[in-house]
């Protein structure tokens, strides 16, 4: 049997996925604990995801493990960390832990740097 700690790290995963394909990634799915790898699959292409629900904060061991499954230089590896005491309801206001390069090439691509403000 499962411990609460790998119970809430399954549902964590799951909830992602499931919010991941609400947002149109329609084969975004949780991997299963016994595959090394990222914990979601399917999901952004080039995006590595980690989740996690740790009670300890190790925001920079976390990027690391997410970083650690980025393919190539193009890749964009994120955390999302749940905080002690959301429910899966709340998924969609759960933590990204990114790199700030990668957040502002994202940002750039989104359209949200103008042709004066960019580099």
């Amino acid at each position: 049997m499962a411990s609460s700690r790998v119970k809430r790290a399954r549902e964590s995963e799951a909830a992602v996925a499931a919010l991941l394909r609400e947002f149109g990634w329609e084969n975004a799915e949780r991997v299963p604990a016994n595959r090394p790898g990222e914990d979601i699959v399917n999901g952004i292409a080039g995006a590595p995801i980690e989740v996690k629900s740790a009670a300890e904060f190790s925001p920079v061991a976390f990027y690391r493990q997410a970083k650690k499954y980025a393919k190539n230089g193009e890749a964009v590896p994120f955390v999302v960390y749940r905080p002690n005491g959301a429910g899966v309801e709340t998924v969609g206001q759960w933590l990204v832990i990114a790199s700030l390069e990668d957040m502002l090439k994202l940002l750039k691509a989104g359209g949200y740097a103008s042709d004066d403000q960019s580099r």
